[in-house]
């Protein structure tokens, strides 16, 4: 059975343009991969102040950005820790097919999720549908606001799907 390979995504709008700096630096410096999130979006020439994913699979040559991401967890709400199963690829696909969602009025609206704060709001927004379909193929979505970790779990996520389903079976 397949582990699950750790990701990272960086949301360097937190203090542009110091992380993207950094970032660059530190995923040079590994040489892992890593693509902003805006590659294909109106929004590319803004990487400095994007969403990154950064592939810490080879996290054993990475040791001094995996210390950098954990420094920047900390002091800013710029760091989303993902779990799954699929390559690269894969999940860059499903990431960049959730950032933007179409509006009951038909406009499109940036779905930040790479954003700690955001991700935390949104999770009291999303129906469970939402959830499950935002997750796709993450097993587990990780941030850290004010110290304290958030945990969303695709295992939980589809149990309150089936439960929700289940009652909603019951009551017809």
């Amino acid at each position: 059975m397949d582990e699950p390979k750790p990701y990272v995504l960086v949301d360097c709008a937190v203090e542009t343009p110091a992380i993207h700096h950094a970032l660059i630096h530190h995923v040079e410096s590994a040489d892992v991969r890593a693509q902003c999130l805006f590659v294909n979006q109106r929004e590319s020439d803004l990487a400095h102040a994007a969403p990154w994913l950064i592939d810490l699979t080879e996290s054993e040559a990475a040791c001094e950005l995996t210390t950098w991401l954990t420094l920047t967890e900390r002091r800013y709400p710029a760091i989303t820790r993902l779990a799954t199963k699929v390559d690269f690829d894969a999940l860059f696909k499903h990431l960049e097919a959730q950032i933007n969602l179409t509006l009951p009025d038909g406009k499109l609206a940036m779905h930040r999720f790479w954003d700690p704060r955001a991700w935390s709001r949104l999770q009291r927004v999303l129906s469970v549908e939402q959830r499950v379909a935002c997750m796709g193929p993450v097993l587990e979505w990780k941030v850290v606001l004010r110290g304290k970790t958030h945990c969303v779990s695709q295992f939980d996520t589809e149990r309150n799907l089936q439960e929700q389903i289940t009652y909603v079976d019951a009551d017809a």
